[in-house]
């Protein structure tokens, strides 16, 4: 929320939180608000840039009790099997050793399927939810270094011999396996614009002010989700 260009105030909460507080059309966190009930519809001193680019992906940040909610950790949307992937139009793009780089290949899709890892990288097919929800969900250990359903490679990731877990910018994600994609958004998007002014009473923890995404996921770690709102001075 209240974007300078000092940088943005960073609280850090749970799903219920987030859900405790009224709903805002997103636009009020994307620098554009009319809601007279805060502040008389402006952002008073929360003066923007409203968005911020980091890994390939667009944040918006909020404005004056306006807090934009986004997940912690991205997490794996789901495990599946993709021996039929061809069929259900997945779109293959190659060895990647960053998620920003697979986020990047897959730039006009919704969701990635990162699979088969091995010391070069891992490979990346882009797709959508239609996609994701055509093929059969696995276990998540199965995409994590632990397979074990039969029917797929006899319960072995043959030669996708890992690492199966990349670290990257305070979030471990899941490089899936042989046959096995572990997918993700591309694009991992606020959820909800909020209306922060009783926000103490849901419990917000705040953190401070701060200019990177990296850093915001770094100090609401143990938490799942971080509201991005109102800046100082200092930063």
């Amino acid at each position: 929320e209240c974007p300078t260009s000092a940088g943005f105030e960073v609280f850090c909460g749970s799903e219920s939180m987030m859900n405790a507080a009224p709903t805002l059309a997103v636009q009020e966190c994307e620098g554009l608000p009319s809601n007279p009930n805060i502040h008389g519809g402006s952002n008073i001193h929360c003066v923007g840039p409203y968005f911020l680019a980091e890994d390939s992906v667009l944040y918006a940040l909020g404005g004056a009790n306006r807090g934009a909610v986004y997940r912690v950790d991205p997490s794996i949307l789901k495990c599946v099997d993709t021996r039929l992937r061809d069929s259900y139009g997945w779109s293959p793009r190659g060895v990647f050793q960053t998620i920003r780089d697979a986020r990047v290949a897959c730039a006009g899709y919704t969701r990635m399927s990162l699979e088969c890892p091995t010391s070069a990288g891992f490979e990346v097919f882009c797709g959508s939810e239609s996609m994701m929800n055509a093929a059969p969900t696995l276990a998540v250990q199965e995409c994590e270094g632990l397979p074990s359903n039969p029917n797929i490679h006899g319960g072995s990731n043959i030669h996708c011999v890992g690492p199966y877990f990349l670290a990257e910018d305070s979030v471990l994600y899941a490089l899936g396996g042989a046959n096995r994609g572990a997918v993700y958004r591309v694009d991992p998007s606020i959820l909800k614009c909020v209306d922060t002014r009783l926000r103490d009473s849901y419990g917000w923890s705040p953190r401070g002010v701060f200019q990177t995404i990296r850093d915001a996921r770094v100090a609401c770690a143990g938490y799942t989700r971080m509201s991005l709102e109102c800046p100082t001075s200092a930063g």
